[in-house]
């Protein structure tokens, strides 16, 4: 995708997003929960803000790269559901259909209620790269773009994933925590809202390109 200069979203080479594309686990968010846990977007802290907005100042141009579908092979889900025996539960989830983008993130996250933060961080260091993709990032910034992954899962296997890249910015939804376990409640990130934004839905990536845009 191409967005209004100066924010672009530049699309990887063909070839490879569909080879990827050919490989990816391509689950559903929904999963058996109560529809009135959903909560506000959670309102990013004066430390990300600034993080990521000297990241997109820094260059004139932005590669925007989707996590979920081009950057890792396979599930990061599927991979910890399967780690954790908690497959069957991920399973309910995908042949859910009938919940809103909300609801089945909130889903997402009770599936995973009680694991530990170390285990999301093994899971999202050990899950594979697609091909080629480090090579990707190093020559988009060469070129003197800021580079930067969003992703409709958890900002702390974005963060991983984003530093295995060598990306500049990674954007993710906020996965709750006490005493380093997960409680079964996310935050969504509020760049994934947009009052003049994606016309189809209301939570979407391409809103992030909105927010971006202004902190240029």
């Amino acid at each position: 995708y191409i967005a209004p200069a100066p924010v672009e979203l530049l699309p990887i080479a063909g070839e490879v997003a569909q080879a990827i594309l050919a490989r990816s686990n391509k689950y559903g968010l929904s999963h058996t929960v109560s529809h009135d846990i959903a909560t506000e977007p959670n309102p990013p802290s004066p430390a990300e803000l600034m993080s990521v907005s000297r990241a997109v100042r820094t260059r004139e141009k932005l590669a925007l790269i989707d996590l979920d579908v081009i950057l890792v092979e396979g599930s990061f889900l599927a991979a910890l559901a399967h780690q954790l025996g908690r497959e069957r539960a991920l399973d309910e989830c995908v042949n859910r259909r009938d919940w809103g983008w909300l609801t089945r993130q909130q889903g997402i996250a009770a599936v995973f209620a009680g694991v530990s933060r170390q285990t999301f961080t093994s899971v999202a260091k050990s899950l594979p790269l697609s091909p080629d993709m480090i090579d990707t990032v190093i020559k988009l910034k060469m070129q003197g773009f800021t580079v930067g992954v969003v992703s409709d899962r958890f900002q702390i296997m974005v963060e991983i994933i984003r530093k295995r890249i060598f990306a500049d910015f990674g954007i993710g939804h906020e996965l709750q925590f006490e005493n380093d376990l997960v409680v079964g409640r996310l935050l969504p990130h509020p760049f994934f809202l947009a009052e003049n934004g994606c016309m189809e839905h209301e939570y979407c990536k391409r809103n992030v390109i909105v927010h971006l845009e202004h902190l240029r």
